[in-house]
């Protein structure tokens, strides 16, 4: 009998844990390109459900304000409408797929079309056009555009390769010049106070501190002084006088 109240009290708690009030609160999903089509089967009847997706960026301050009304809504719906991130700048093929050209960009993806969202960036905003407002305007749908192909793919991710390439650059001739700038003044200052014996120790002191970036700088002048000579050689080189002959 004292097994059978336990199966009892099992079986009713399995059940209690099962029911909606119980269950864990719906999370915002993740999709990656690798994922995105397979989860929301967008150009293929979207018999997964309803997914509500925003397009976002980790340097994007709007997404970043926007994130807590995003994680409400996801709890909210409860996967009756499937809320998911797509990190735009690292997914590329589905960005450009898409044609997201900013962050965020909301797109619903129900009734075998895709919406694009205008509205308000609140949970209760969301939650009305996923569900209901979507269906105002005829002319918002849009059909769902095919896969990326294989020629397409490559061109996303180059890109995205060159992009990533421009800002790394960017940053590293930034940190560049702010130390070259802080090494600058420092010589001037030793020089000041020190004359030439001054600003020869704090050279020293900058190249130490940061022997790989004047050690560069100083290879790179090196290289570009010895291609200034070849040129200016063969610049000012006396040309050959033609024979009578010729």
């Amino acid at each position: 009998h004292a097994r059978s109240m336990r199966l009892i009290a099992r079986i009713a708690l399995l059940a209690l844990v099962c029911l909606p009030g119980f269950a864990n609160a719906a999370e915002v999903v993740t999709l990656t390109d690798a994922t995105f089509e397979h989860h929301t089967q967008a150009a293929t009847g979207q018999t997964s459900g309803v997914w509500l997706v925003r397009f976002k960026s980790e340097t994007c301050g709007h997404c970043a304000k926007m994130d807590p009304e995003w994680t409400r809504l996801a709890e909210e719906m409860d996967n009756a409408v499937i809320v998911a991130d797509i990190d735009g700048p690292n997914n590329p093929i589905t960005t450009d797929r898409f044609n997201v050209r900013a962050f965020p960009t909301v797109l619903l993806f129900r009734d075998r079309k895709v919406f694009k969202y205008g509205g308000e960036r609140t949970a209760d905003a969301f939650a009305e056009f996923a569900t209901a407002t979507y269906a105002d305007d005829p002319n918002r749908a849009r059909d769902v555009p095919p896969e990326l192909t294989p020629i397409q793919r490559i061109f996303s991710e180059t890109t995205k390769s060159l992009a990533l390439l421009i800002i790394d650059s960017y940053d590293a001739a930034d940190r560049w010049m702010a130390t070259a700038r802080k090494d600058f003044a420092g010589v001037a200052t030793g020089f000041r106070k020190g004359g030439v014996s001054g600003a020869w120790e704090r050279s020293v002191a900058a190249f130490e501190r940061s022997p790989r970036m004047w050690g560069g700088t100083m290879i790179a002048l090196g290289v570009i002084g010895v291609s200034f000579a070849m040129a200016l050689a063969l610049i000012t080189a006396p040309a050959k006088r033609k024979s009578k002959e010729e």
